[in-house]
C-alpha cells in the first residue's frame, strides 16, 4: 500500500522481525473497517527506509516514501510504544505538533492529547477532536488515531491539501481513553472482549467492598464455563459448527436452551453469585451527562452521569 518504488532497491530492503503480530480481529465487519480505514487515509505495511541518493519515489498517498518518523502499521501499539511513537512525532514536528497530558489515570498512565496544527494560533482555529480506545478492547481504534498523528504531520510538507488543512484548522488528537486497560488487554489474560471498562475497582453490590464474588472455577479444569439446560422455550441453540457454543434464536424460531449462568458459587453470602467479580464493571462510553440511562436500562452506565470521571 505504500509508494511503488524501483524493483531492485525493493528487494535489498531489510525484512524486519516483528514483536507482536496483528491478532485475528473480532469480527469480519472489524476486518471490513480496518481496510476501509487505511484504503481511504492510506497506510505502509512498513516505513521505508531513507532514499539512497539519486532514487526517485513513486508517491503514494497513504504514506510518505521517506517519512521523517519511522512508524510500522502492521502491528498494534501497547501504551509504551504509543507514547514513544507521539514523543517522536513531536520531536520531528515541533512546529506542527504538541503533546500534554490531562492528567494521570487511576494506573498512573498519562492521558496524552496531540495538538497539530499549521500557521497561525491553534485555539483561534476551527478544530476537530479525534479520541479512541474508550474500550480498550476495541484495539484499532487507537491505530487509526495515532496514524492520523504521524499522516497529517509527514504529509504537511509534501501535500499542498494537508498543508492548507493544517493552515486553516487545528486536530485534537487523544489516542488512548483507557490507557491502563489497554495494557491489561496487551500483557494480561483476556479474551477479545475483554477489558471493555477501566481498571478503577468497582464496588458492584455496594457492600462496602469490590472483587469479593467473582466467578469460580467448580471443577477445577482451567476454565470458568456457563450452564445451560434443555428447555422447549429456550432463547438459545447449538450452533451448526461448534456445538458446545450458544447462539441466540431469531425471533419466531424456536430455542432448545437456557443458559443458567456462569459458573461460581455466592462467595459473600448475600443470596446472589458472581455479582461483584475482580475490578467490577463499568462502561466509560455509558457515563457521559447526555442521554444516560440507569444500570437497569443500560449496564455500564453506574450510578449517575460521570461517576467514574
Amino acid at each position: 500500500m505504500s509508494g511503488i518504488r524501483n524493483s531492485s532497491y525493493f528487494k535489498n530492503v531489510e525484512h524486519r522481525t516483528m514483536k507482536h503480530w496483528i491478532p485475528p480481529m473480532r469480527t469480519t465487519s472489524h476486518l471490513l473497517c480496518m481496510f476501509s480505514v487505511m484504503a481511504i487515509l492510506g497506510g505502509s505495511a512498513f516505513a521505508a527506509p531513507k532514499k539512497p541518493k539519486g532514487q526517485h519515489w513513486y508517491q503514494g498517498l497513504g504514506a510518505p516514501g521517506n517519512p521523517t518518523v519511522s512508524a510500522h502499521w502492521n502491528r498494534y501499539h501497547d501504551y509504551g510504544q504509543s507514547t514513544r511513537l507521539l514523543k517522536q512525532i513531536v520531536k520531528a514536528h515541533p512546529k506542527l505538533a504538541k503533546l500534554q497530558s490531562l492528567g494521570n489515570s487511576y494506573g498512573n498512565r498519562e492521558m496524552w492529547v496531540m495538538t497539530i496544527s499549521g500557521k497561525g494560533n491553534a485555539s483561534k482555529k476551527p478544530a476537530m477532536w479525534i479520541d479512541g480506545g474508550i474500550h480498550a478492547n476495541e484495539i484499532q481504534s487507537v491505530e487509526v488515531v495515532l496514524y492520523t498523528a504521524w499522516y497529517l504531520t509527514e504529509m504537511y510538507a509534501r501535500h499542498p491539501e494537508i498543508r492548507r488543512l493544517l493552515d486553516e484548522r487545528t486536530f485534537y488528537l487523544m489516542p488512548m481513553m483507557s490507557p491502563d486497560s489497554r495494557d491489561a488487554h496487551f500483557h494480561k489474560p483476556n479474551t477479545t472482549h475483554s477489558p471493555r471498562s477501566g481498571q478503577r475497582p468497582i464496588d458492584d453490590d455496594r457492600d462496602g467492598r469490590s472483587g469479593e464474588d467473582p466467578a469460580d472455577d467448580l471443577n477445577h479444569d482451567g476454565h470458568i464455563t456457563q450452564m445451560r439446560v434443555r428447555d422447549p422455550n429456550g432463547r438459545y441453540k447449538p450452533h451448526d459448527e461448534f456445538p458446545q457454543y450458544m447462539i441466540r434464536v431469531k425471533p419466531g424460531e424456536k430455542g432448545e436452551f437456557t443458559l443458567l449462568g456462569v459458573e461460581g458459587i455466592d462467595n459473600d453470602g448475600d443470596g446472589r453469585v458472581n455479582e461483584d467479580g475482580e475490578g467490577g464493571y463499568y462502561d466509560p462510553n455509558r457515563c457521559w451527562g447526555w442521554n444516560w440511562h440507569p444500570e437497569s436500562v443500560q449496564r455500564g452506565a453506574h450510578r449517575y452521569p460521570f461517576s467514574i470521571a
